[in-house]
């Protein structure tokens, strides 16, 4: 194949850019890299995203106002489904729509990529039984603190109502020990198995949570100091000061001195390097990273600054398999795809509403998954080739704009063309550079060239079947290519 000719005037960021433009948002697009640039690079950007408050972010906050569910208390969402007047599933599909369309969205991505995280990290299932009426005041809890200090965050999440009645916490009582969240608390939000706690620490820890419960009907946080068990207590070496006082300080005593245990930092280390660097990181970022995070009192921005400043982030070049929300929400943004506000919540067609549609079909709904780990976040898990397949569906049908088609404005085909007449593998080039962030390689024009078949010197124009009727076919074959299916 002939040197392809280059779409210069589309400017690209340069691979260390993209790199961390890629792993901390929820996909590429050309205004992502004009922030960028405005910043003085992705890293003076990563640094204006640390502090989100300061960002303006109309389109963001302006999706916050399309579920009005989502401001209804606890109590009115339970009348509701109690009666028939609203069903669950209206609340706790809205939960995950609007997180879709903020990450699609907002200007502050990197606090949408940590809410996200974190939700994940400290996952509650959102159609749990007890837990779903608490679910969005706990993705707000969750969100505030999401670029704060873990200590912070681990206390609210913890003794939250959501996560009291999903871990059954809020029936556990002393002489009665439901050790679910007492469990979930060493195994998956701080030490982890690894760090060697035993059962005894389990029901310890169980235990120092008692008195911790949600009212039966006004469905508000309670504290119950007869429900909690007395006692010298210790969890893996922490002696909790049980005896005397306020339950409630030994509760807040144990998460703090949890929150910064090596084992804990060591555990939250990991598991940003595997989100952000690769599958199986180095053990010396790990270490790095951990340090960060103990150092700085659990501060994460600063351990953010710790990985994404680590020589080993910035060569990072494994990639990672986006999961099927991440996929939708990029494709959306590469696409700029602009959708509207929804009517009503149970207009299934709407735009807004049919996102969650797209990443059901794809394998994966926002906030579903049953068990408290979390979905995985390990390539493997969304390399199959099923998911691959509805993947390409989904980007055929956005790049088309075949479905959906309720409120919704796609670009037209024309619209892609940036000058009156061009070469295909200037276009191609061009439109790589704009979806992808990075100039289109001879593979990909070559498999562009067989699938429309035309050469890499067919002169294009609006009034060419490319741009006419097969412009969602080269939009698609570029979605479809490892450069867009991994952060």
């Amino acid at each position: 194949m002939p040197p392809i000719r280059r779409y210069r005037a589309t400017p690209v960021p340069s691979p260390a850019d993209l790199h961390l433009l890629r792993r901390f948002s929820f996909g590429y697009t050309p205004a992502l890299r004009a922030e960028a640039a405005a910043a003085g690079g992705a890293r003076s950007w990563f640094e204006q995203q640390l502090a989100p408050s300061r960002i303006s972010d109309p389109r963001g906050q302006a999706v916050d106002g399309w579920f009005p569910l989502l401001a209804h208390s606890p109590r009115t969402a339970f009348e509701n489904q109690k009666s028939g007047r609203v069903h669950r599933n209206h609340y706790t599909w809205s939960i995950a729509r609007r997180a879709l369309l903020r990450q699609t969205y907002s200007s502050r991505q990197v606090h949408e990529v940590m809410t996200e995280f974190w939700l994940n990290h400290l996952h509650v299932y959102a159609q749990a039984s007890p837990a779903w009426p608490f679910r969005p005041g706990y993705d707000e809890v969750v969100r505030h603190h999401a670029l704060g200090r873990f200590t912070d965050l681990l206390a609210a999440a913890v003794t939250h109502p959501a996560m009291l009645r999903y871990l059954d916490a809020d029936s556990s009582v002393a002489g009665e020990i439901n050790e679910n969240l007492g469990r979930e608390l060493l195994e998956l939000h701080t030490l982890g198995r690894e760090s060697g706690y035993s059962e005894v620490d389990v029901r310890n820890a169980a235990k120092v949570l008692t008195g911790l419960g949600v009212d039966r009907i006004t469905l508000q946080p309670v504290w119950n100091e007869r429900d909690h068990e007395r006692g010298l207590l210790s969890v893996l070496g922490i002696s909790v000061p049980n005896l005397l006082g306020s339950g409630r300080d030994a509760i807040a005593d144990l998460l703090a001195r949890l929150a910064v245990h090596p084992a804990t930092a060591r555990r939250i280390a990991t598991k940003l390097a595997v989100r952000f660097v690769a599958d199986d990181p180095p053990a010396a970022l790990v270490d790095r990273v951990a340090e960060a995070f103990l150092s700085s009192g659990t501060s994460i921005p600063a351990t953010l600054r710790a990985l994404v400043d680590d020589p080993l982030f910035r060569a990072a070049a494994q990639p990672k398999v986006r999961t099927p929300m991440e996929d939708v929400v990029a494709t959306l943004r590469a696409l700029e795809v602009t959708v509207g506000r929804p009517g009503d919540p149970g207009d299934g067609a709407a735009a807004a509403n049919a996102v969650l549609w797209l990443t059901t079909s794809v394998g994966q709904r926002p906030w579903h998954w049953v068990t408290p780990d979390g979905f995985p976040d390990r390539s493997e898990a969304w390399a199959s080739a099923s998911r691959m397949l509805a993947s390409f569906r989904v980007h055929h049908n956005l790049a088309g704009g075949y479905y959906p088609r309720e409120r919704v404005t796609y670009r037209p085909a024309g619209s892609r063309l940036p000058r009156r007449r061009m070469r295909f593998d200037t276009l191609t080039d061009h439109l790589s550079r704009t979806l992808r962030g990075r100039p289109v390689d001879a593979r990909t024009l070559a498999a562009a060239c067989r699938y429309l078949e035309v050469s890499p010197g067919t002169v294009i124009t609006r009034s060419h079947p490319v741009v006419r009727w097969r412009m969602p076919w080269l939009l698609a074959l570029l979605l479809d290519s490892p450069e867009h299916m991994t952060r």
